[in-house]
């Protein structure tokens, strides 16, 4: 699994989010957050998708997927998403290669190594 530790500037997440919890090979809710979000996605025609992983406390974590905005934009909000701002900081990131429904095998990879 590569990654690299980037200081990245702010930036806003729109997308769709939820708690998780990680459960031996199960990670949940990531792949139907993931599913969810394949339409908004494809309907803003972007390049880049991002998801975003917040500290685990033990087996819990808060997972936000979606695109990222230059600034906040409630326009681009629909029923049922979520929008956050992230600070400038030190950030980990890794790019998943496969099809959705293999990210929680690439987030598995993570936590053994985190």
């Amino acid at each position: 699994m590569e990654f690299k530790e980037i200081i990245k500037s702010s930036f806003v997440l729109v997308g769709f989010s939820a708690a998780g919890k990680w459960s031996g090979d199960i990670v949940h809710p990531i792949p139907e957050l993931w599913e969810k979000s394949y339409k908004f996605i494809s309907e803003n025609n972007v390049d880049k998708i991002v998801g975003v992983c917040l500290p685990p406390r033990s087996d819990h974590y808060f997972y936000t997927c979606g695109i990222e905005l230059e600034s906040v934009d409630f326009h681009k909000v629909e029923q049922g998403m979520t929008l956050h701002t992230f600070p400038t900081q030190k950030y980990v990131v890794f790019k998943h290669i496969g099809h959705v429904k293999e990210i929680p095998n690439t987030y598995g990879e993570l936590w053994k190594i985190f």
